[in-house]
């Protein structure tokens, strides 16, 4: 009977507590749990599994939490790596110095802190290490494999146009300086339309948007075949010498000022992440990241090689 009466006192604090944690009058119990539930996601979108590395490699995250990141860290063979990570632009991305990495596979991943010390670990990458001898002095740039199973992002041509969009771009982040050989780009009809050009213009990268222009060449398209084929690749040429570019860079495909009719076009996108940065359209002359639906943003399906 002593051990009973001891109970009651203990359930009714219980009670108080529990009925203690309504919040406001109207809320819910469960807002006094706060906005952050989950710990954060983390995912490696750049390097792609099993490429070699040499010296430097360019690495790009997709990270989200439903309130706040505080931290990233990153861990090779399952170790913290607090040195070797330079950031170079918003968005999660990162130059690695792997030089000083032996030669085979390693793991590469992501940990992602939220603000109470909850943690997101990725799933491992497993990237080569090679000797810089083996570094080749021809590389082509793509994000993702070609294929034909791509989402098509419409856009229409001046004047009669009622998007504000008139081009796209999309960044390429080579591991060190290099020159531009060749463009490759592709595009698709989507109803009749006339003979004529559009611009594949060269940019210069700064704060990770397109920048200065350096070098414009011209596309030209038909009106033959079914509306819904696609366009042939269109690849021009930069030459024997190449372009020289010092880092990063944007190829987009724009409208010509000068090209007065038009009609509905499409580019082909990758299937980019949100937050990976590579896709951008010029909107009232402005370059912006574009969010073409929730967590992604759009890119052409254009790349690129270059030589070293």
């Amino acid at each position: 009977m002593i051990i009973a009466k001891q109970k009651i006192p203990i359930l009714l604090i219980l009670l108080t507590l529990l009925f203690g944690c309504e919040g406001d009058p109207g809320t819910p119990g469960v807002s006094r749990l706060g906005n952050d539930l989950f710990p954060p996601t983390a995912e490696i979108i750049l390097p792609i599994a099993e490429r070699p590395i040499f010296e430097r490699v360019f690495v790009e995250l997709k990270v989200i939490d439903d309130d706040s990141v505080s931290n990233v860290l990153f861990l090779c063979d399952g170790r913290i790596d607090l040195v070797n990570f330079t950031p170079i632009v918003p968005n999660y991305q990162y130059i690695w110095h792997c030089a000083g990495l032996t030669e085979g596979l390693h793991i590469l991943q992501v940990a992602a802190y939220d603000r109470i010390g909850r943690v997101g670990l990725s799933a491992g990458m497993v990237l080569r290490k090679e000797s810089i001898i083996q570094m080749p002095a021809m590389d082509t740039l793509k994000y993702f494999a070609i294929s034909e199973e791509r989402n098509l992002l419409d856009w229409k041509l001046p004047p009669d146009s009622l998007s504000r969009i008139t081009g796209y771009a999309v960044r390429f982040s080579p591991d060190r300086p290099c020159k531009l050989r060749r463009v490759y780009t592709r595009i698709k009809r989507k109803v009749a339309w006339e003979s004529g050009t559009l611009w594949l213009e060269v940019y210069n990268c700064t704060d990770g948007k397109p920048d200065s222009l350096r070098s414009r060449k011209i596309i030209t398209y038909r009106s033959m075949g079914d509306p819904n084929d696609f366009v042939n690749w269109d690849m021009k040429s930069y030459g024997e010498n190449g372009l020289a570019m010092n880092g990063e860079f944007f190829v987009a495909v724009v409208p010509p000022t000068e090209n007065v009719r038009g009609d509905t076009l499409a580019i082909q996108s990758d299937e980019g992440l949100w937050n990976n940065g590579h896709g951008y359209a010029r909107i009232d002359n402005n370059w912006q990241e574009f969010y073409g639906a929730r967590f992604r943003i759009l890119n052409p399906l254009i790349y690129v090689v270059v030589s070293y």
